[in-house]
């Protein structure tokens, strides 16, 4: 990824967190360690043109 697609990645990300928050959402801090990885989860195989679909 480019550094403009990244830093625009970025920004998108803090107005997505900011409106989240702005709703009433909260963020809960999560334990180092931890992950949301499910190894028993279907594997999920996306193509491009899913993957650059924006809501």
């Amino acid at each position: 990824m480019s550094q403009s697609a990244t830093h625009h990645a970025q920004l998108r990300l803090n107005e997505q967190i900011e409106q989240f928050l702005s709703k009433g959402g909260e963020i809960k801090e999560v334990p180092r360690g931890v992950s949301g990885f499910n190894p028993a989860a279907p594997k999920v195989h996306w193509t491009k043109a899913q993957a650059a679909k924006t809501p």
